[in-house]
């Protein structure tokens, strides 16, 4: 999402990156389908001094705190912070250890992947849903770096993550514990039902907490029927090894339910089976 960025915002891009990675021996990456170049610089957190950018942390969720702190300390005073990760929570802890900082929650329905280091394909246009998480986070700020027509501005931000954690928490895990792609969990039996379950838990949640809502298993439905040759994010996090987002999608879940003395058994669930994928992943 960070190189989408770059190639969609109006001013140059820096990328600030760890040592070794590939966009320390390069200035530019190809963009598809549209066969452009775009062009950036880049170094090391620790090369990088500058004051007043504008940062675009661009993490999972797990390490948006961590990049942030670092990030700061490259470059003093930013105009603004945009966090682009998936899941609840990560976003609200930053904003709350920064208030005094105009910082803003972005929730993209584009699809993107980078099939090699040096190229993205921008495989389904969508938009960037965008919102102030402190006071100091302006609609102006947002319109000095992408253009017009590239993101939809949402000041009750935490509604649009909500309904996108809606989605993610009743597809993504299921579909690491099923194998399989974002569609096949409609399958009239188990997959669909197990999924019934986890949204009718996240409903009571929301209409507990006094949340506007759409109900969770329509929207999870539709997007899994739009969706539906897709591998979700998670899907191929364990695939590849890596850690996933689960604490920050069904562990938010979980945490509120707390919160408001719920229970959710089948979130629960999900989160002891996670354990297990780092230790023995599929």
């Amino acid at each position: 999402m960070g190189c989408l960025w770059a190639s969609l915002q109006k001013q140059p891009c820096h990328f600030l990156a760890k040592d070794g990675h590939p966009f320390l021996q390069t200035d530019h990456f190809e963009y598809l389908p549209a066969a452009t170049q775009v062009n950036f610089s880049a170094s090391t957190f620790n090369e990088y001094r500058n004051t007043g950018d504008h940062l675009i942390i661009a993490t999972k969720a797990y390490a948006a705190k961590d990049a942030l702190q670092r990030a700061l300390q490259s470059v003093k005073n930013p105009s603004s912070i945009f966090l682009l990760q998936n899941g609840m929570g990560s976003q609200q802890e930053i904003a709350a250890l920064y208030p005094h900082l105009p910082i803003f929650a972005v929730s993209s329905t584009h699809g993107a992947f980078k099939p090699d280091p040096l190229t993205l394909m921008h495989a389904g246009m969508g938009t960037q849903r965008i919102g102030p998480l402190t006071a100091s986070a302006e609609l102006s700020i947002v319109e000095e770096l992408l253009p017009p027509g590239s993101f939809s501005w949402y000041l009750d931000i935490e509604n649009v993550l909500w309904q996108k954690l809606q989605i993610n928490s009743a597809i993504n895990a299921l579909t690491v514990i099923y194998q399989c792609a974002n569609g096949e969990l409609l399958d009239g039996g188990e997959r669909q039902q197990h999924m019934a379950k986890l949204c009718a838990e996240t409903d009571l949640l929301l209409q507990t907490s006094g949340i506007n809502h759409q109900p969770s298993l329509a929207l999870a439905e539709q997007v899994a029927k739009l969706t539906a040759k897709n591998f979700s994010s998670m899907y191929q996090d364990v695939a590849h090894h890596r850690k996933t987002e689960i604490k920050y999608i069904n562990g938010y879940i979980v945490d509120k339910c707390r919160e408001y003395s719920l229970l959710c058994p089948t979130h629960q669930a999900l989160l002891q089976q996670a354990e297990k994928w780092a230790v023995n992943p599929s």
